[in-house]
């Protein structure tokens, strides 16, 4: 598993600067018998990371190695968690094309919960229990969902003018 991310961070002098981050993992799961019904207790061991206040050149410059030594290239299977970023995912399509791209749960539930406000503005109970079924049932039912109510939204649209 990897992830990649930014983070503004102050400089001596009241100057801010980003500073990006690799981190590094491998994939431990607490029991290898998972029903279809829940999800696996994942965790990382070993991991790793290297960060640099860089741009993007000198950022994909600085990961070689660390990805090298951790044989990212090299496994059978490399999740990519991110926020989904263009410049992250630019990071992922040079060093690790095959990843299985995984956007984060924080920016998942902002997704979401834009959708429930165009679909149910005045329901606060809309959001919570849709994030609560993706954290613990995974994205397959939410996203039916959210594809049939922007189907029902856009069938109730006017149509364009001309």
């Amino acid at each position: 598993m990897l992830s990649v991310d930014g983070a503004m961070v102050p400089l001596v002098g009241g100057a801010w600067a980003e500073v990006k981050t690799l981190v590094v993992g491998e994939v431990a799961l607490e029991s290898t018998e998972v029903t279809a019904a829940e999800a696996p207790d994942v965790h990382l061991a070993a991991i790793s990371s290297c960060s640099r206040p860089a741009d993007i050149e000198h950022f994909n410059q600085a990961v070689l190695g660390e990805l090298h030594r951790r044989g990212v290239e090299t496994a059978g299977r490399v999740a990519a968690v991110s926020n989904g970023a263009e410049w992250i995912q630019g990071v992922v399509d040079l060093h690790c094309p095959q990843a299985i791209r995984i956007l984060d749960f924080a920016h998942v539930a902002a997704h979401v919960a834009l959708i429930g406000q165009a679909v149910a503005p005045d329901d606060p109970t809309w959001l919570a229990p849709r994030l609560h079924r993706l954290k613990h049932t995974g994205p397959e039912t939410v996203l039916a969902e959210q594809h049939q109510q922007v189907d029902q939204m856009a069938a109730l649209a006017p149509p364009p003018s001309r």
